[in-house]
């Protein structure tokens, strides 16, 4: 995986030599933020206010945002999202005297770009910060006069202004080598074994990886971390060292993945590392990358038209670089503070595997809307669609929420690898998402809250989607479902088709059959005002014996007559009864029982609800 990462940087670096890690600034709720130009006019000694450019990935990278200086470490940035670093006048957190010091400290005159940076900085600290003038009021006054506000403002730059001619810094071939100097080359080397590379030359003892990073996994800046818990040197040399040009490669290829190559998958943040086996990219780097970032994409697609266009691009781009050749790495988790939360890693997944998931999930979700004459998208069991209903329990950890995440990976691992994954664990999850809508329990877990009135439906359409999903893994490999037996006497058309679909045998035949009959009861008590339902109550959601379930069916015949539909529902019951009396040893789990039992509740109850009545034989 890390090797990928750095063979992207290579790709990178190949396109573009200069290449510095710009990152992108967003604002929540502002259309347009804005990059301000803080000018210095060394004449006139004033300052002034030009917020005329919008904060885009080419303004970004025009005035190198790369981010703070994390934590309590020096600012060296003249491009910040945050103005005081610029106008504070002291402390390890301004900009300017910041960077007077460490070209200084650091002896960086010898190159004359750098020099004359350091020149213009001088000038511009002496005229402006020598008798400690309160500029941020001053900048909150420009802003008021030009009508804007903090919350409009993503990045601040420094300029300064001489002879009516205004030079931006950043752009500046001094601040683009300092800044060059403080990313990649600033620390103590000395000669040891780079272990990335693996050349014996001259490596940096501490790396200092970009905080926030997916980097920052290899962390030896507590003593816990490093080779025999001391912070010697040859410590931190056996622990992790890293060359000059291996750092580089390394930050360019996670920015590029960052930058371009993310996603989520419901609340778990994704970064995707493609790899390309035996064969290097050739050309349109940018446009190949997000081919296979939209190919991993696809997974969210809804008709298997869309699909095949992304691929078919991916084909026209890559051309002999066959699909084949091409896998991806799934990296789960996310920057916390100056740390990365590291959740899990799905490695080496071919985009074929990908294109195979794809089309079959949006065949079986046509085919199941097609017998709900529904629109394909409402059946979609994409990996978001199984996140939503797939519950995952939220906990407080040092006074935070989290979500205990691990149980959905494995199954996207299950998926996307094709690893055993246990049925009976899909079969819980089922459970747990029937009780949680039953009952409105909404609050332990990841699921969306659904309002009162809409709870019977969504515990119905999510039901009937971990049927989809047990069907779909069956057909890529992960369980085992063997081919379903036709009923002994004829049903509803759309029913049989379903129980074909889901591969049901006997007895799960009967106990759907058993659900069937506790939706038709429940649709005449909801026409009655038992708006809840109370047949439901008869059904236990942790799991139904062999013993309850003999009683429910009992309970059902007389429900049948007393609700008058026994007549139109004679035959379903017979094959039901039949089917369960045959297989009474097949029921030995409780769990298996009340999952297919409350199948058969959701396909009818969703049949009256969508087609808008009951469904009468």
């Amino acid at each position: 995986m890390i090797e990928a990462i750095k063979e992207l940087g290579e790709y990178v670096l190949e396109e573009d030599p200069a290449f510095l890690p710009v990152k992108h600034k967003e604002i929540l709720n502002v259309k347009e933020p804005k990059i301000a130009k803080i000018i210095f006019d060394l004449d006139k000694r004033i300052l002034e206010l030009d917020a005329d450019y919008i904060s885009d990935e080419k303004n970004e990278k025009k005035f190198l945002w790369v981010g703070n200086a994390p934590g309590n470490k020096p600012q060296l940035r003249l491009t910040t999202d945050n103005p005081k670093y610029i106008l504070g006048g002291k402390g390890h957190q301004w900009v300017i005297g910041e960077i007077l010091k460490k070209i200084e400290d650091e002896g960086l005159f010898k190159d004359e770009d750098v020099k004359n940076l350091y020149e213009v900085l001088g000038e511009l600290n002496e005229k402006f910060f020598s008798n400690k003038e309160n500029w941020p009021s001053k900048l909150e006054g420009l802003l008021k006069e030009k009508g804007l506000k903090n919350k409009e403002l993503a990045l601040y730059t420094v300029s300064v202004k001489r002879n009516d001619e205004i030079m931006d810094l950043a752009e500046t071939n001094g601040y683009r080598k300092l800044l060059y100097y403080v990313l990649y080359e600033s620390g103590f080397k000395r000669v040891g074994r780079c272990h990335i590379c693996g050349e014996e030359k001259e490596v940096l003892a501490d790396p200092s990886y970009p905080e926030g990073t997916l980097l920052k996994i290899y962390n030896i800046d507590k003593i816990g971390f490093l080779s025999n818990i001391t912070k010697s040197t040859d410590s931190m040399l056996k622990t992790h060292v890293i060359c000059v040009e291996c750092k580089r490669k390394l930050v360019s290829g996670l920015n590029l993945v960052e930058r371009h190559l993310r996603s989520r998958i419901g609340d778990i943040r994704v970064l995707i590392v493609p790899k390309l086996l035996g064969m290097r990219i050739k050309g349109n780097l940018m446009e190949k990358l997000q081919a296979v970032e939209k190919a991993f994409g696809a997974l969210a697609y809804t008709t298997i038209e869309e699909t095949e266009k992304i691929f078919e691009r991916y084909q026209e781009l890559y051309g002999s670089e066959l699909p084949f050749t091409y896998f991806i790495n799934l990296i789960f988790g996310g920057p916390k503070k100056s740390s990365f939360e590291y959740q899990g890693l799905i490695q080496n997944v071919p985009l074929t595997r990908i294109k195979e998931i794809t089309c079959k999930s949006i065949e079986l979700s046509r085919k199941v809307a097609g017998l709900f004459r529904e629109n394909s998208e409402k059946w979609s069991i994409s990996l978001n669609e199984i996140y939503k209903i797939f519950p995952l329990r939220r906990f407080i950890s040092d006074q935070k929420v989290k979500l205990e995440w691990r149980p959905f990976l494995e199954l996207l691992n299950a998926i996307l690898v094709g690893t055993p994954f246990p049925k009976d664990e899909v079969v819980k999850r089922a459970l747990l998402y029937a009780r949680i809508q039953k009952y409105g329990a909404y609050g332990g877990h990841n699921l969306e809250e659904v309002d009162e009135k809409w709870r019977d439906m969504a515990l119905c359409r999510g039901l009937l989607k971990f049927n989809i999903l047990l069907t779909l893994l069956s057909d890529i490999g992960v369980i085992n479902l063997i081919e379903s037996p036709q009923f002994e006497h004829r049903l509803d058309e759309d029913m049989e088709k379903f129980v074909e679909m889901q591969r049901y045998q006997n007895w799960q035949q009967a106990l759907f059959l058993l659900g069937v009959l506790v939706g038709r009861i429940g649709i005449e008590q909801y026409k009655m005002g038992d708006e809840r339902k109370s047949i439901l109550n008869k059904i236990d959601f942790e799991g139904m014996s062999v013993e309850k379930l003999k009683r429910l069916a009992n309970y059902l015949l007389k429900g049948l007559k007393d609700y008058r539909i026994l007549k139109e529902n004679e035959k379903t019951y017979g094959q039901m009864k039949e089917l369960l009396d045959k297989n009474l040893d097949r029921l030995s789990n409780p769990l298996d029982n009340a999952f297919y039992l409350l199948s058969g509740y959701a396909y009818t109850t969703l049949k009256a609800i969508t087609l808008g009545g009951g469904e009468n034989e």
